[in-house]
Parts: structure tokens; C-alpha cells; sequence
């Protein structure tokens, strides 16, 4: 990715997303569209899936519901199964191009939530574009666990908080467990301390199960893994990315006194810092749940626009950090 091409289309990218953020709803609004989803689609032509950072893993897993040896991670979180085999359906193509069938599959349906979020006039500028430049590459390109359970998420619960499809609340956790923490916290927030405390009864005695069952084994794999990776996790370009994240938490909760009060926000980031401290990595992944919460609850950040662009501007390394990060 350290091609001038590959550099001149990541730029494209941003520009043409950035600019899309500005148009209103019109013909110039579908040219920016169509511009930002024909060059995202050359980007991830000039990407060998092959060289993407946990690859070997998916793949791993891809091969064992080829041959009908079901990890048991995927009855947990039956997104990546289903897809799977919905791939395999598709004619008799060798493994490896089925497997690129389905991070083209995943990439076409984060960037269609990127438009679909472009398009929402309700979600303010600065959270759209911070969400876009810190997540997008990640997203996009290497979480085809965690990118989709996102982009779900927010989906859902946005269109949730609107009346519509509500008995598809509780099934977000199935694309990703990571999304447990936001549909809890968004749904005990108007209860009352009673059935908050029965709430989390309940919820101990899950986790109980879950850790008593063979899923625990794969939560250890996982641990262990993350722990191998230590000096990359401790990063300086980490560590700033945190400290970014922390800054532009505070800068939204000083501006707008519905952020910085609003039960679901507070304590996302509260566990998102939480984590952070015991693994980075997982307490980064964390933070587009603190975003997602602002787009789900509708706030608005309507006063100090030129301030906020200036401030989402400070993304825009991270932007290109995160690109070169998404490779082995």
C-alpha cells in the first residue's frame, strides 16, 4: 500500500467522502456518491486479501464449514456461518476465491452503510466524518467479524429508534458479541433500578454459561493471541490514537450538554476506557460504539462547525495510519 496509486486512491476516497458529507441531497450529491464507491471498489482491487491482518484466521474458519467441521465460535455468533455457506453456494471455485467472494461481500456492505450514513440528515457532520476516518479502512477491509457487527448495529438501532423492525432488536449480538454492551446499556436506561438489577442478574448468570461452555475456549485462543501481539498493542500510533479518541470525547461532551449527560454515551465510554487499559486493541474497537450511540440518540451538534471540522481534520492521519495498519 506504499504505491503512489494506492496513496492517490485513498485519497480520492476521503475527498470524495468528505465532499459527499457537504452536498445536499441532489445530482451532484449521486456524482459524489458514485465517485466515492467507484474508487473505495479500485482500493480494494489493489488489496491481496491474502496479506490482510487475521486472514490466516478467517480463512481457518471458512475451510473448516467448507468441509463440514463447524468452529464453535460461529454457532455464538452465526453471521460468518451463514455467510459462509451462503459463498459456498455459488458454484465450485477454489477456496481461496471463495473467500475473497466474501470480504468483496463484506467491504459492499460497509460501504454501503457509509452512503447510507451520508445520507441521513439527522446525524451531525463532525460524527459521520470521525466515524468514517478512524474505522472506515478497518471496517471495510479486515474486520469481517466485527466491521459487520458495526455497521448492523448502528443500522439497527437507528432504524429501531424510528419504530421500525423492533423485534429485530436482540438479534444484533449475532453478527458480533462485541455489540451486547450498546443494546444493554440503550435498553436499561429508562428502566427502573429494580429491573436494572434483574438485568444484570441475568446477564452474570450468561456469561457464566459462556464461560462454562466450549465458546470460553475460543475467548482464551483469542486472549492469547491479542497478548502475543503486546509491543504492537503498545504502540506509539495506538496510544494516540487513544489519546485522539479521549480529546474529541471531551470536546463533543464540552459543546453539547446532551452528550456529556446522556446515560448510553457516558458509560460506552466509560467501557471503552475500562477495556482499554486491560487490552488496547479491544478498547479501540470499543469506541465506534460511543459514535454509534450519538448517531442512535439523535445528538446534534449544531454550534462550532468551522472548530469541529478543524478538529475531525486532526483524523486525517489516522485516516491513512489505519490503512497501512490492515496489513500483516
Amino acid at each position: 500500500m506504499d504505491s503512489v496509486y494506492s496513496i492517490i486512491l485513498m485519497t480520492l476516497v476521503l475527498v470524495s467522502y468528505t465532499i459527499l458529507l457537504f452536498t445536499k441531497k441532489n445530482a451532484f450529491w449521486l456524482i459524489w456518491a458514485g465517485l466515492f464507491v467507484l474508487v473505495s471498489i479500485l482500493l480494494r482491487n489493489e488489496i491481496d486479501v491474502t496479506q490482510i491482518r487475521d486472514f490466516s484466521a478467517y480463512f481457518d474458519s471458512f475451510l473448516k464449514v467448507k468441509h463440514s467441521t463447524i468452529p464453535t465460535q460461529l454457532l455464538f455468533e452465526p453471521y460468518r456461518l451463514i455467510a459462509f455457506q451462503v459463498v459456498l453456494l455459488f458454484g465450485d471455485f477454489g477456496s481461496l476465491s471463495q473467500i475473497t467472494a466474501f470480504y468483496y461481500f463484506h467491504f459492499l456492505v460497509v460501504t454501503a452503510f457509509f452512503l447510507w450514513l451520508a445520507f441521513q440528515e439527522e446525524v451531525t457532520f463532525e460524527v459521520k466524518l470521525i466515524l468514517f476516518l478512524a474505522f472506515y479502512p478497518a471496517m471495510a477491509f479486515v474486520w469481517i467479524r466485527a466491521g459487520m457487527g458495526y455497521v448492523a448495529t448502528c443500522y439497527l438501532l437507528y432504524a429501531f429508534a424510528s419504530g421500525k423492525f423492533r423485534a429485530l432488536q436482540f438479534a444484533v449480538p449475532l453478527f458480533h458479541a462485541s455489540t451486547i454492551p450498546i443494546l444493554l446499556v440503550s435498553k436499561i436506561k429508562d428502566l427502573k433500578l429494580l429491573h436494572k438489577t434483574a438485568i444484570l442478574i441475568v446477564a452474570m448468570v450468561a456469561v457464566y454459561f459462556i464461560f462454562e461452555s466450549s465458546y470460553a475456549q475460543y475467548l482464551g485462543d483469542k486472549v492469547e493471541r491479542y497478548s502475543d501481539t503486546s509491543e504492537r498493542r503498545t504502540s506509539l500510533n495506538l496510544i494516540l490514537f487513544q489519546i485522539a479518541n479521549v480529546l474529541l470525547f471531551i470536546y463533543l461532551a464540552i459543546i453539547n450538554p446532551q452528550f456529556r449527560t446522556n446515560f448510553v454515551v457516558l458509560l460506552l465510554m466509560g467501557i471503552c476506557v475500562l477495556i482499554y487499559f486491560v487490552n488496547p486493541v479491544m478498547g479501540l474497537r470499543m469506541f465506534p460504539f460511543v459514535l454509534i450511540a450519538s448517531i442512535v440518540q439523535r445528538i446534534e451538534f449544531p454550534r462550532f462547525k468551522l472548530l469541529s471540522l478543524i478538529i475531525s481534520a486532526g483524523y486525517v492521519p489516522i485516516y491513512y495510519f489505519r490503512f497501512d495498519q490492515i496489513f500483516i
